[in-house]
């Protein structure tokens, strides 16, 4: 019996992963290898999923009548960007066209012929190797339920094999065309094959029978290769053009560089971090490089690591966005470790940033424990992992960690563990420590020996409580204090320079007024209270004042005609909205979601590629995203508050603030995502829409905040001269001294 025989006979009815041989490895692999037609209907279409292939290719290639036919969503990759376009208009064919366009750039998108060559891996080159060779063939689709206008997301979940001699295997499952569906998540699949009646079932003869061989093929096979062809009502079909295709075969290696490819990354690599042959995990190592470079930490970082321990360590690191806090802090740790075993605290206000901290803490051997998402991955692990220090189970030289985020931190059943702590044994980290000061967030942490708070920007405007209470937990700040000037001119330079570039935007009479309303409203009620903070009601009339000038219809005119001339190669940030709470965003009911939908179909029309970034998208998505724009298949994202602290996105070129800030902490994090250093970024572009009064008469209260945040973008500007003739001209327009 030869190996196809033996997979097509011992093929399961039902599949389920993962599991040791998961729907990859008993269905798909084989099925690629054998077939001669894999026609698949999928929600999504991933890359990834070539790493499924891989395996597969050599006979695959080798086979002159093998094809892969894939039909994919339209809509599932960039919001619902396209179905807000469609919404626009009533012509059918300006319809199509948008449809056709928005095929044609989700191909682009998926082969990243938006990406630079030089960065290609071997998937990327394998998939437009297979385009090239039209072994494989991509449609996008999506849906108009009957009585229901507007598109719906193509959702289709089937597929099936044709094999030489005719023997046909067609499969229903719950799972997605790509790696983590196929391989991760916990899928079932019914499998249908053309020679069922022949394979035994044991006592599950029933089962054996309601699956009947040619009519359960015959049906299912019928039902996708209409789809395929556009024949299937409620399905509409679209597909790439030449040029596209064309662009592909250009850039397409020939078999034998592309089998060159395969074998060269196949080799294995040597980890030049770490020697981990007998090392134990969770024994700090400094790794000898970081991030492709010899790893040192630079003097401003040595300097403040010792002035911490001088201090009983104790203290707030307040370093430029992109200088390094989280390595010295990550470094310090390591430091305290090696004298004898300690526990490590570290909370973050996002996911996101708590999965950076993992991955970084990973480069020095510790594996912490992610007390975060769901409780599943703490609630018995954090209470285990203590049990075991405590009772001296470890060497001197072991580090308990555990990275948390602030939610979970205020969690009853977390303080619980806290509570078992050895406090004279525990660093307690506080990333973006500023946040803590708005809920008395400090009374959370452990009481512990070793404190470190880092922000950028540690203290609020109009807080002194809470600004003491970050002061009575952290201490004071350390010594050296980093600026950005200091990162840009340091030598070798820490952070990239940057180009700014001030855009003149007016609010319209009727936008005008209610900003002078608000603005009279926070006036009134602005003095200070006793305690020191701003009373609630000049608070929301601030936030009010900021969501009229982040919605000024003038912006996204302006926007509109800057888009054509950014370089789309240059990864690029949308900051929308500022005057909303984390509350509102999540909730999505105030005028920010809709500047945010704005944003997006500007971007759109303007032939980006785009993602939201924001509270609305849930952790998993956010990852992806995250994952998606720094490979390249995404060039621009549109946030609202999300990315403004800590997030790691360092190749990251353009940032359009939208949002007219008064809050200086969220304009300097703002510029600070775009300033990290990164390969083949030598410049970093800021864009910002200044909000201005509709005449001469003007308001101080918006005029002032506009010139106060031009003064400080532009201070480490490399074209400073431009920015100050700007200015000038504002202040002589409207006689501001």
């Amino acid at each position: 019996m030869n190996n196809f025989n033996k997979f097509f006979e011992n093929i399961p009815r039902h599949l389920k992963g993962p599991r040791p041989n998961h729907i990859g490895d008993s269905l798909i692999t084989p099925g690629i290898e054998f077939c001669n037609i894999y026609r698949r209907n999928t929600g999504w279409f991933r890359q990834s999923a070539l790493s499924i292939y891989v395996p597969a290719m050599e006979k695959f290639l080798e086979n002159e009548n093998s094809k892969i036919l894939m039909l994919a969503s339209l809509t599932g990759n960039v919001n619902q960007d396209v179905i807000n376009a469609l919404e626009k208009t009533k012509d059918e064919k300006k319809k199509k066209n948008i449809l056709l366009q928005y095929a044609d750039r989700t191909l682009r998108e998926k082969t990243f012929l938006i990406a630079d060559p030089d960065n290609w891996t071997y998937q990327n080159h394998l998939l437009l190797y297979l385009l090239a060779k039209k072994k494989l063939e991509i449609r996008f689709a999506i849906t108009r339920p009957f009585g229901i206008e507007t598109p719906q997301l193509f959702h289709e979940k089937a597929g099936y094999f044709i094999f030489p001699d005719n023997e046909k295997l067609a499969f229903l499952g719950n799972f997605n065309e790509s790696k983590g569906s196929i391989v991760n998540h916990g899928e079932r699949v019914q499998v249908f094959t053309s020679l069922l009646k022949d394979r035994p079932y044991g006592d599950d003869s029933n089962l054996a029978s309601y699956f009947d061989d040619s009519r359960d093929i015959k049906y299912y096979i019928d039902e996708l290769d209409s789809q395929w062809k556009g024949l299937d009502e409620g399905t509409e079909v679209h597909k790439v053009n030449d040029d596209t295709l064309q662009e592909i075969k250009k850039y397409s290696l020939s078999s034998s560089e592309l089998k060159n490819l395969r074998n060269k990354e196949n080799k294995p690599k040597k980890n030049k971090n770490i020697k981990l042959t007998s090392l134990k995990r969770n024994v700090p190592v400094i790794p000898s490089e970081y991030k492709g470079s010899k790893f040192d930490l630079r003097k401003h970082q040595k300097e403040a690591l010792k002035n911490w321990e001088q201090n009983n360590f104790k203290g707030i690191l307040e370093h430029a966005t992109g200088s390094g806090k989280t390595i010295s802090a990550i470094c310090g740790i390591c430091s305290i470790a090696k004298k004898s075993k300690k526990i490590a605290l570290i909370s973050v206000p996002f996911q996101s940033l708590a999965d950076q901290w993992i991955d970084e803490l990973e480069m020095f051997n510790i594996y912490a424990i992610k007390c975060y998402e769901s409780s599943r991955n703490w609630i018995n692990k954090a209470p285990q992992e203590i049990s075991k220090w405590n009772n001296k189970q470890e060497d001197d030289s072991y580090i308990s960690v555990f990275v948390t985020v602030n939610k979970t931190l205020a969690d009853p059943r977390f303080q619980k563990i806290i509570s078992e702590f050895d406090l004279e044994n525990t660093i307690a980290i506080g990333d973006e420590c500023h946040r803590y000061a708005k809920y008395n967030g400090t009374k959370y942490l452990p009481d512990a020996f070793y404190r470190l708070g880092l922000s950028a920007t540690p203290f609020n405007e109009g807080d002194d409580i809470g600004n003491n209470e970050l002061k009575d937990f952290f201490g004071n700040q350390i010594e050296p204090r980093y600026t950005l000037s200091d990162a840009l001119n340091a030598i070798p330079q820490v952070l990239t320079n940057y180009m700014y570039f001030p855009i003149s935007c007016y609010l319209n009479e009727e936008e005008f007024e209610k900003f002078r309303e608000q603005s009279a409203i926070a006036a009134a009620y602005y003095n200070k209270d006793d305690y020191g903070q701003i009373p609630s009601a000049a608070s929301s009339a601030i936030a009010k004042m900021n969501r009229i000038k982040g919605s000024c219809a003038d912006k996204f005119i302006k926007l509109r005609n800057l888009l054509p001339k950014l370089n789309k190669n240059d990864q690029a940030i949308f900051f929308c909205g500022d005057g909303s709470t984390e509350e509102d965003e999540k909730d999505m009911l105030t005028n920010d979601s809709k500047d945010i939908e704005k944003v997006s179909s500007l971007l759109f029309e303007k032939g980006w590629i785009s993602s939201q970034f924001t509270y609305r998208e849930k952790t998993l998505e956010r990852k992806r995203i995250l994952e998606n724009f720094s490979e390249g298949s995404i060039n621009a994202l549109v946030s609202m508050k999300v990315l403004d602290e800590g997030i790691d996105v360092p190749g990251v070129g353009i940032a359009v603030l939208l949002a007219s800030s008064r809050n200086r902490r969220q304009f300097v994090q703002r510029r600070g995502r775009v300033l990290r250093k990164s390969p083949n970024k030598d410049l970093a572009y800021i864009y910002d829409f200044i909000c201005l009064p509709p005449d001469l008469n003007s308001s101080d209260s918006l005029i002032n905040a506009e010139i106060e945040r031009i003064k400080e973008m532009m201070a480490d500007s490399s074209n400073k001269e431009l920015s100050e003739k700007y200015l000038k001209e504002i202040m002589i327009k409207y006689n501001v001294k």
